[in-house]
């Protein structure tokens, strides 16, 4: 077989192939594949639930921070300590520097000590639901301080 013939051949052929292996994925008398199974839903209290009210009405929720991220708070502070959360904006995010009150009540649920030395210990703190947007970001563009809020 010469050379030119040869390549018509194959010239020819490739279509048809082609054509084969497409029919082949996309007409398939094959029934659908089950959709996997729904992943259940992870076991949780109501508590974590629902946001729990304060007092005065206002919900709240747990937020959890490493202890380094809070200057001004001691590592011996007493749960149920009401705190006042500052943010220092730098001049990447603002034209200035400003300082400025975050979120004028929270309170001190606890401080967890890390597993090891090196692990850093993690504040837990009760924190308006409406607030926490703001702290989440605050925590990544800026950087906050805590006061002791006079009850």
């Amino acid at each position: 077989m010469s050379r030119r013939v040869r390549n018509l051949a194959i010239t020819a052929a490739a279509p048809l192939v082609a054509i084969v292996l497409i029919w082949g994925f996309l007409g398939s008398d094959r029934p659908p594949r089950a959709a996997p199974p729904a992943p259940k839903p992870a076991n949780s209290t109501p508590a974590a639930e629902a946001p729990e009210p304060r007092e005065d009405g206002v919900s709240e929720r747990l937020y959890s921070i490493a202890l380094y991220r809070l200057n001004g708070l001691s590592p011996a502070a007493l749960p149920g300590t009401g705190l006042e959360i500052w943010v220092s904006w730098s001049e990447k995010v603002l034209d200035e520097p400003k300082l400025q009150r975050l979120i004028r009540r929270v309170t001190l649920e606890g401080i967890e000590v890390g597993p090891s030395p090196e692990a850093p210990s993690i504040v837990t703190l009760r924190v308006p639901v409406k607030e926490i947007p703001n702290l989440i970001w605050a925590e990544f563009f800026g950087e906050l301080a805590v006061a002791a809020r006079p009850d």
